[in-house]
């Protein structure tokens, strides 16, 4: 039987375990500190008001999550570009698509599972010392009900511009795709910006209103490029970006 060169589900197993071995101990260290931080705050905010404040609790951990994402996928693929490190790492008995994919689950699925039971230890300790040095009365919290469904979404849509840029960038990944996202959101301004002055100018609406009083600018926007906009960044642009990345990764390999 032919052996599959994509996907081998032992092989996959192997390098998924070698990541979560090699990154375990750093990325516990990471969510320690940034637990540490949160049940600090926390409690300080406790002092003088007896309560914890939860929502402040809850946006710095959205901001948490966001930004620790950010920076660990951005050296998902350190070893990569180290030239001590690149070829041990790219001989690896593994295809480049279990290393993507074992990367990619790391860095979402994993970090975000981890990222919220940290969260929710911070809280509870975080309640319990504010009990005993505030006498601030114990709560309980329910992130999924703050609408941390809708993070996760939108940090499934963030995620594949950072994870390209770990994997096309040398060095600097996250100050460089920061920057690339700045630029592409000035362009996106611009284009916005040309796109209004055609579609909302006095020129269009002379011709909307030819066509009868039912069709509108406003309709126009509301009703189909809106909608055509928020399937492209949901959905059609995360998903190229991600096989951008599988085939930058490959090229890499060859």
């Amino acid at each position: 039987m032919e052996q599959n060169n994509i996907f081998n589900l032992k092989r996959f197993q192997f390098f998924f375990k070698r990541h979560l071995l090699l990154n375990y101990k750093a990325l516990l260290t990471a969510f320690a500190a940034i637990s540490g931080a949160l049940i600090v705050i926390a409690v300080l905010t406790s002092i003088g008001s007896k309560a914890i404040h939860k929502e402040s609790f809850v946006v710095l951990s959205y901001v948490a999550l966001f930004l620790g994402g950010a920076i660990i996928t951005s050296l998902s693929f350190s070893e990569l570009h180290k030239p001590e490190k690149s070829i041990h790492y790219l001989t690896l008995p593994a295809s480049g698509f279990e290393k993507v994919l074992s990367t990619w689950l790391h860095t979402s699925v994993i970090f975000l599972i981890v990222s919220v039971g940290f969260f929710y230890l911070s809280w509870y300790l975080a309640s319990g010392l504010a009990f005993v040095i505030t006498g601030s009365p114990l709560a309980t919290l329910n992130l999924f009900s703050a609408g941390l469904w809708k993070i996760i979404g939108v940090y499934f849509i963030v995620h594949p511009y950072f994870f390209l840029g770990a994997v096309y960038f040398k060095g600097y990944n996250f100050l460089k795709t920061l920057l690339a996202l700045f630029l592409l959101a000035v362009f996106q301004s611009m284009v916005q910006s040309v796109l209004s002055l055609i579609l909302f100018g006095q020129q269009f609406f002379n011709s909307m209103n030819a066509m009868g009083p039912s069709f509108t600018g406003t309709d126009f926007l509301e009703n189909t490029l809106l909608p055509i906009l928020k399937i492209l960044g949901f959905y059609i642009i995360p998903v190229f970006l991600l096989i951008v990345s599988y085939i930058r990764f490959n090229e890499r390999e060859v």
